[in-house]
């Protein structure tokens, strides 16, 4: 049965306000209730595929669950619809270390590089810039992504989020990241991951 990892690698503050919003957004839609396989059953499934992943306690303090793309909200161990990441009934467990994020970031820096007219320059937070042409950073960052020998697509459910995984190696699993924060800024905030990556 897939799983539906989430964890809490940030880049900025504004991308934790983005995850307070989902998570807000979500608790308002009625996402969730208990799972059946609180012990961990669903969660020790995407353990056994990638070592980076542990399971956590349903409705524990100890999960981040920031994943707007599924509708997840913040108390873990629920049964919630991840819509592609490959149906119903997916598991909240924590993933601690993402493996694409550096890809990421180093898109971002190339779509700086590349088409600075997409940006605003003159109002950074931190190494984070103000985004002027949403659509097309995100299409330059899928492609620079991309370029770097991965599989990224701009999230359907939530555009301001993209999807990674690798082209061939296991365990089949998709990365989602932030890129594109609620206050316009760039972002490489890993929310979650899904397995199977149902792309």
């Amino acid at each position: 049965m897939p799983s539906y990892a989430a964890g809490g690698s940030g880049h900025d503050a504004a991308s934790d306000q983005r995850s307070e919003d989902a998570h807000a957004a979500a608790g308002a839609a009625g996402a969730g209730g208990a799972h059946p396989n609180d012990a961990g059953g669903q969660g020790g499934a995407l353990a056994e595929a990638g070592p980076d992943v542990s399971s956590s306690g349903a409705g524990g303090g100890g999960c981040d669950c920031s994943a707007g793309e599924c509708g997840m909200y913040e108390r873990c161990g629920a049964l919630v619809d991840c819509g592609l990441c490959a149906g119903t009934s997916e598991s909240c467990i924590k993933s601690s270390s993402p493996r694409f994020q550096n890809k990421v970031r180093t898109g971002i820096d190339q779509v700086k590089t590349d088409h600075p007219e997409y940006f605003d320059f003159t109002d950074p937070q931190g190494e984070s810039v103000k985004i002027v042409d949403g659509p097309a950073y995100h299409d330059a960052l899928v492609a620079a992504v991309s370029a770097q020998g991965l599989v990224c697509i701009v999230d359907p459910n939530f555009d301001h989020d993209i999807r990674v995984r690798h082209p061939s190696v296991q365990p089949d699993q998709a990365e989602n990241y932030l890129i594109h924060t609620s206050w316009e800024y760039t972002a490489y905030k890993y929310t979650s991951t899904c397995a199977p990556a149902g792309f």
